[in-house]
């Protein structure tokens, strides 16, 4: 296999990777520094469709809230954001895109 055009697991071919890591790596490394000095914490969820994402994204949370619970923890929902990334403008998810966070009652 030709390790300058082989896929990863993400389907990136890595000679794009060692092109664009000049801009990359400087822009995840500041949002990656951000979010460290603001005490925040960023989580990225992906899928091949909106509907997918939004799917593992509402999955992913529901499993980090069951998480932060049995360490007596929570999320501060009404703090919590979420950016969309696409290849392409045309591809980012419509206005009507709503990812949900399900909270239940707080024992007592």
């Amino acid at each position: 296999m030709d390790s300058r055009s082989a896929t990863g697991w993400d389907n990136i071919p890595t000679v794009f990777l060692k092109r664009a890591k000049e801009i990359v790596v400087p822009v995840i490394s500041d949002l990656i520094n951000l979010s460290f000095e603001k005490g925040d914490t960023a989580i990225v969820f992906a899928g091949d469709t909106w509907y997918s994402v939004r799917k593992t994204t509402e999955l992913g949370l529901a499993k980090m809230a069951k998480w932060l619970n049995e360490n007596l923890l929570t999320l501060n929902t009404s703090k919590t954001n979420y950016v969309c990334f696409a290849k392409l403008n045309n591809t980012q998810p419509t206005p009507e895109f709503i990812i949900k966070i399900h909270r239940c009652p707080a024992a007592i």
